[in-house]
């Protein structure tokens, strides 16, 4: 049995002249003739089912996908539609058939690397293409975003961030079950490990007050404080982080926009500010926690 891909199959009409079923050889046998339009029809068949959604069984950093009739072999570009049974975890793989677990891989940064946790959405479909210097499933035109969303969680961990991701934007709108908390940053350095430090984390912003009246402070913690005293219930704590350059070994600062109400749930704040972390490290992930209670909500992560 030969797929398109195989390298027995020639793009030059006039080289197929292997023996059939593979072949069309001149004077061959009239016998062969059916084994030849049989094998082509099946191939075709074959073909057609690789480039419509399948979706996969496993887990969500082992995901497998079974057809009918497997691939005679792994081929260099040899692509299929994916429909993923779940959302990822951190690193996944993909085994076609049992033709062995490769690792799926996404572009970003001018480079390819392993996936991060988040990535693929449950129903989410992905076209895939082999790759064989690198033993790698890659996705084509995935969009390099991560997405949670949450309910009821004293914490939003994002980590495992590969080396190719250099700028981090991310949005997030959630609901906090207990009034009067803040809410801040830590995150993760090159060694994987939570910065938590009296000394990692240096906050300055402008609190811009309903009565237009400000305030600028600073102040060193174990965290990045994002905003205060906010209101718990259906008002809503939003905003937007953007970090750039996070794997170079300098401090990376955090660009924060942070909107919410206060406990009396009446006054409408905006926080404007740098959150400096000290960590001369990359960064490999972050943390959003209130100060109390839980989250309830979505965050969206986009890298670049």
């Amino acid at each position: 049995m030969a797929d398109i891909p195989a390298s027995n199959w020639n793009e030059t009409d006039t080289s197929n002249t292997t023996a059939a079923p593979d072949g069309a050889p001149e004077g061959m046998a009239p016998s062969g003739i059916n084994n030849v339009l049989r094998a082509h029809q099946g191939a075709v068949k074959r073909w057609y089912k690789w480039t419509t959604p399948a979706t996969t069984g496993g887990t969500s950093t082992a995901y497998t996908l079974s057809y009918t009739v497997a691939p005679g072999a792994l081929v260099d570009n040899m692509t299929h539609l994916v429909q993923f049974n779940a959302a990822n975890g951190l690193n996944p793989t993909l085994n076609i058939n049992a033709l062995g677990a490769l690792p799926l891989h996404f572009y970003c940064g001018g480079s390819w690397a392993a996936m991060p946790a988040n990535m693929l959405g449950a129903n989410q479909i992905v076209e895939v293409a082999y790759h064989s210097s690198s033993g790698a499933y890659r996705c084509l035109d995935l969009d390099p975003v991560l997405s949670q969303s949450v309910s009821g969680v004293a914490v939003i961990d994002f980590t495992g961030l590969p080396s190719n991701v250099n700028h981090l934007e991310i949005d997030f709108e959630v609901r906090l079950s207990t009034n009067n908390v803040g809410v801040s940053l830590r995150t993760y350095g090159a060694d994987g490990v939570l910065d938590s430090g009296a000394s990692d984390y240096s906050a300055w912003g402008t609190v811009i007050k309903s009565d237009n009246s400000t305030a600028v402070g600073g102040a060193t913690a174990s965290s990045a404080n994002l905003g205060s005293e906010a209101s718990n219930g259906s008002v809503g704590y939003g905003g937007r982080l953007t970090a750039q350059n996070i794997q170079a070994a300098t401090s990376t600062k955090f660009q924060t926009h942070v909107s919410y109400l206060n406990q009396a749930g009446s006054l409408g704040v905006d926080v404007v500010g740098t959150a400096i972390r000290n960590e001369a490290d990359r960064i490999t992930g972050f943390r959003l926690f209130p100060s109390g209670g839980t989250f309830t909500g979505r965050c969206n992560v986009r890298m670049s």
